[in-house]
């Protein structure tokens, strides 16, 4: 678990279980279902809590979020450069680590631009629904 303190965050029980949370994670957490897992352990933990602390979060750059096809918001930990696949029948979403985006910084409209960050989102059918 990463040191919260290092990035201005003061710690706390809600904002620890919601960090390990997020690095446990298989996929890409909603705020309810992160809320729905922890509400056992912390049966005075309001939803808003869980949305306040994914906010701090983004807004320390410790986390990003999207909206799936689902219309939720979905979130994970800062991985660095990747791409996700999300598909629009089940609306599962995986990262893909290793695609290959060309090289546009140099050429093109692009030359002007500084980047410094960049989101991929394809769209389509996962294997398992084109098997139904």
């Amino acid at each position: 678990m990463i040191d919260l303190n290092e990035y201005g965050i003061k710690p706390n029980r809600y904002r620890k279980d919601i960090w390990q949370y997020l690095e446990e994670s298989e996929g890409h957490p909603t705020p309810y279902m992160i809320f729905d897992h922890l509400k056992q352990k912390y049966p005075y933990m309001s939803l808003a809590t869980v949305y306040n602390n994914l906010i701090l979060f983004k807004e320390k750059k410790l986390v990003i979020s999207f909206r799936g096809t689902d219309n939720s918001e979905h979130y994970e930990i800062e991985k660095g450069p990747h791409a996700h696949f999300i598909c629009e029948n089940c609306n599962k979403i995986v990262n893909l680590d290793k695609i290959e985006v060309a090289e546009t910084g140099n050429k093109g409209v692009l030359k002007k631009y500084k980047i410094n960050r960049s989101s991929i989102f394809l769209y389509g059918i996962c294997p398992d629904c084109s098997k139904k």
